[in-house]
């Protein structure tokens, strides 16, 4: 029974590595495709398809990082654990946001309903509040605890165990470089750093850890 629960463990582990880093491989193609539409499109991040490339960004980074813990789960750290939860849950709400305002771009566009969600200023203030609070405090405060406890755990191979906590610098840094300049086009270019790093988080998954797949 017990040898029949370590495969189950080790296939879903396996699994999810995999997952992982085709997640991190591809996620970015949205994010090149959502930069490519706002500089012919505009600046106006709502419309043009650009929220569903950004909630599918979103997702596969969350793959990615899902396939990185699944490396190291076990190591049984309490801090990558943490921060693996609070970094879930966080791109969790930001996949949200963005779906909705993908779907609400849809309406408009097929039954031109106008901005049924953004024109009521109450659920403009709490999706906006939300929102924020996943993108800019749990999602950085998650990626930090969940980079510290990568790096701690020395499971990835050298110089590649830091790659995650590049992330949640570049996404402070990027947030707060996109709110004094005001442009949509620095958030989409450090948007694009992400998914580097994340490319790059695939291929060390793809490379490393093929091997782990159960025989």
């Amino acid at each position: 029974m017990q040898t029949t629960s370590t495969h189950r463990t080790a296939t879903i582990r396996t699994r999810a590595i995999r997952i992982g880093a085709v997640a991190g491989l591809l996620t970015p193609v949205p994010v090149v495709m959502a930069a490519a539409v706002t500089l012919k499109e505009g600046e106006n991040i709502r419309q043009y398809g650009i929220p569903w490339l950004l909630a599918a960004s979103a997702l596969l980074v969350r793959s990615c990082l899902a396939g990185v813990h699944a490396v190291q789960i076990s190591s049984g750290r309490r801090m990558e654990r943490a921060g693996h939860q609070l970094t879930q849950w966080a791109l969790l709400v930001v996949v949200t946001f963005f779906g909705v305002l993908g779907f609400e771009d849809l309406v408009d566009t097929v039954a031109g309903t106008g901005r049924f969600l953004s024109s009521n200023g109450l659920i403009t203030a709490v999706g906006t509040l939300i929102g924020s609070l996943a993108s800019l405090v749990l999602l950085p405060v998650g990626l930090c605890l969940f980079g510290i406890g990568t790096a701690n755990a020395r499971l990835l191979p050298g110089a590649s165990r830091w790659l995650p906590l590049t992330i949640p610098v570049t996404v402070v840094v990027g947030a707060a470089t996109a709110s004094n300049v005001g442009s949509s086009v620095v958030s989409l270019i450090w948007t694009c750093v992400v998914s580097l790093a994340c490319a790059a988080l695939g291929l060390v998954l793809h490379r490393t850890h093929a091997s782990a797949a159960p025989a």
